[in-house]
Order: structure tokens, then C-alpha cells, then sequence
């Protein structure tokens, strides 16, 4: 399924779920939930590619804010949510 080119954006909610992550982490943050938006789930290489990094544990806290898919894709509960909206 094709997402579209926008979704939704709830900027308290947003601001309220980063608080624990530095502004560095935010934007890595950010970053991999447009790349789920637009190239949808997302595994492991294409997150240490996009966020230009060697080893997930180098963003741990940013990735606990994603699951994993029976297939061990990543993605971010909210975000399938607005995708499916």
C-alpha cells in the first residue's frame, strides 16, 4: 500500500514523546519515521544506512520507540497507525 504524501502531525504528542531523547537522538528520531512513511518497515540496514551509523546500540534509546514485525522489520506503532489512516 501507498502511503500519501503527508500525515498526520500531532506536535504535543510529538514534543511529550521525545522528552527523553537528547536533540540529536530527535532527529534521528524523526528521520526514521518519515523513512517508515515513505519507503514503509524498515530493516536493520536501512536504518544504520539512513541514520549513518555502525550499530543500532549507538541509538538505543531512539529505537526503543520502535517494535519489530514477525519479519524483524522495524516500525513505530503510531506512525502504521497514521499510515493506515
Amino acid at each position: 500500500m501507498r502511503s500519501m504524501p503527508y500525515i498526520r502531525f500531532y506536535s504535543s504528542k510529538f514534543m511529550i514523546e521525545v522528552s527523553d531523547l537528547t536533540m540529536i537522538e530527535r532527529g534521528y528520531y524523526i528521520t526514521l519515521l518519515c523513512s517508515q512513511h515513505t519507503i514503509g518497515r524498515l530493516t536493520e540496514r536501512e536504518i544504520l544506512i539512513i541514520c549513518g551509523i555502525k550499530s543500532l546500540s549507538e541509538i538505543d534509546y531512539v529505537m526503543r520507540k520502535f517494535d519489530r514485525d514477525e519479519n524483524g522489520l522495524y516500525y513505530n506503532r503510531q506512525m502504521d497507525e497514521e499510515i493506515q489512516k
